[in-house]
């Protein structure tokens, strides 16, 4: 039985970024809906089980309460801790019951969660999010169609699947945490609202790739030096906050929905995936796909960060539908 798991995550885009900035919220009612029209396309191309991540808004429970649904949706069985933790969960049950693949609701935070559980298994990530860099803004029909097709085995995955890349960060050897996108090291020693808005604590920037059209920290790279997710190549980002380095080139980013910044680069360097660039500031948070996560404090032992190809996979809902139409699939 072709098999596909939802993750909707209904903490997604209520950060203090769409306080501050001008974004609009992707409200938990139109996420409902969403993930409605997802398991309707997901019927239609013949998916008969949806195993579906429990939340406080019961999102995939409400979505499923239309006359027009028939596939059987059951939701996992532990209990929530309200938190990135029950992605990473979900994910983990998906793939021990065999989903072929999962779909995610939320941005590029929700995504980071669940790709520590997801191991091989892609991901077709809409974006419901604040920073949505590994996210695409797909409708839902769309989508639930896209992974059906896939989940049925009828796509090679040579055409249909990408790997991506994924930041590592290194104390001792020893992997302590991850990031999907960006990482930025802050002077601000609380988590706070986690979220950053404000280029003048930041000191460093790693990326796995900087787009232009980008919106969040990446932006900032992708306005200095372009890079492509799909090279061997990750970029880091020395900046002046202090204003100090009068060689310092500035650079108009949108950190945030409607949040123009200027941020003052001392110095960029493009590192092939593998190679360690250190941490130089001490204390900080460490921000991770753009929200503060982890607190390093004086004393700590030396941390490093490198970028590998260890990302999640990601489904292309583009390249499965053309693949579909040219071999017929839709026809009757």
């Amino acid at each position: 039985m072709a098999r596909v798991g939802i993750i909707a995550n209904p903490s997604a885009a209520h950060d203090v970024r769409r306080i501050s900035g001008y974004g609009s919220s992707v409200d938990n009612q139109e996420k409902m809906r969403i993930v409605r029209r997802v398991l309707l396309g997901l019927q239609a191309v013949g998916i008969d089980e949806v195993l579906a991540m429990p939340d406080y808004y019961a999102l995939c429970r409400n979505a499923v309460a239309t006359s027009e649904l028939h596939l059987l949706l059951r939701e996992l069985s532990f209990t929530c801790a309200n938190n990135e933790t029950d992605s990473t969960r979900a994910a983990e049950y998906m793939v021990a019951e065999g989903c072929a693949c999962i779909v995610t609701l939320g941005g590029d935070g929700t995504n980071r969660a669940v790709a520590k559980g997801c191991g091989e298994t892609p991901l077709l990530a809409i974006s419901t999010g604040t920073n949505n860099v590994i996210p695409s803004a797909i409708e839902g029909t769309i989508a639930g169609l896209a992974a059906g097709i896939f989940a049925r085995g009828l796509v090679p995955e040579a055409i249909s699947v990408r790997r991506t890349k994924r930041l590592e960060i290194m104390r001792a050897h020893e992997i302590i945490e991850s990031a999907l996108v960006d990482i930025a090291a802050s002077t601000d020693v609380f988590l706070g609202s986690r979220a950053i808005t404000d280029l003048s604590s930041v000191r460093q920037l790693w990326l796995t790739q900087a787009v232009p059209g980008s919106l969040g920290l990446a932006a900032i790279g992708a306005h200095l030096h372009p890079l492509s997710p799909s090279t061997d190549e990750a970029l880091v980002l020395e900046l002046d906050a202090d204003g100090l380095d009068k060689d310092a080139v500035s650079v108009l980013a949108p950190i945030a929905p409607g949040l123009l910044r200027t941020a003052r680069i001392r110095s960029y360097h493009v590192l092939p995936l593998g190679e360690a660039f250190p941490l130089n500031s001490y204390p900080c948070t460490l921000a991770l796909d753009g929200e503060r996560s982890l607190h390093i404090p004086v004393g700590s032992m030396p941390i490093t960060i490198r970028a590998l190809w260890s990302g999640p996979r990601l489904l292309d809902p583009m390249a499965v539908l053309d693949y579909a139409v040219r071999h017929g699939f839709f026809q009757r």
